[in-house]
């Protein structure tokens, strides 16, 4: 006869599915205080993961212990996703869910978390949002993958756009739209050429 799966498999540290951050287990020795609620996880866990919050655990030295941390500028969905992406079983990193990760793993700075991230924007269709998310977070990679792909096919209407909505700041719009320029001059160029070699040549003169 086959065991069923326990009830609260996935909660704390056993079963298979996703960690419930709401439940203490024994290995539970922080609380995260979130959107008014707590959150259990473990100092060493967090501190092994992110010098960040490693300080904010342990201040300069381990003659501190904090029991708790307060995140009050950060929402609790956030949050969970972020642990989830520490602790075993770790949850998928998919695209949906980068925006936040790369985020907070910059932010926190874990660095396996970020070159992850940065692996699977690299195996994405180039794209402005890309291309944004490179700049913001320093992916050299990713923006140098993404920036040829934008000026020769994003117009100047969804770049200026892309300002508008803080996507992108002036010094990357004015390098994008300057090598636009660059390109457009360059087509002129070829452009006139052809048209010079197509264009009949003048009858010399003829002399009396």
């Amino acid at each position: 006869m086959s065991k069923k799966p326990a009830a609260n498999a996935g909660k704390g540290n056993g079963g298979g599915g996703p960690r419930d951050f709401s439940v203490a287990d024994d290995m539970s020795n922080l609380v995260i205080l979130v959107e008014g609620k707590k959150l259990y996880a473990s100092r060493e866990v967090l501190a092994t993961w992110s010098p960040v919050l490693k300080k904010m655990i342990y201040g300069e030295g381990r003659e501190r212990e904090a029991k708790e941390i307060s995140l009050p500028d950060k929402k609790m969905e956030d949050i969970l996703t972020f642990l989830q992406c520490l602790y075993p079983p770790m949850k998928s990193l998919t695209y949906n869910i980068i925006p936040t990760v790369l985020q907070l793993s910059t932010e926190y700075e874990v660095a396996f978390l970020r070159e992850r991230s940065q692996e699977i924007l690299l195996q994405k269709q180039p794209s402005p949002d890309i291309l944004a998310m490179a700049l913001k977070y320093k992916l050299d990679k990713v923006k140098k993958r993404c920036w040829g792909f934008v000026v020769t096919n994003t117009s100047s209407d969804q770049l200026k756009k892309m300002r508008a909505t803080g996507k992108l700041d002036d010094k990357s719009l004015a390098d994008i739209l300057l090598e636009k320029c660059k390109l457009n001059e360059a087509k002129v160029r070829d452009l006139t050429e052809q048209v010079e070699r197509l264009q009949p040549s003048e009858p010399a003169p003829s002399s009396k």
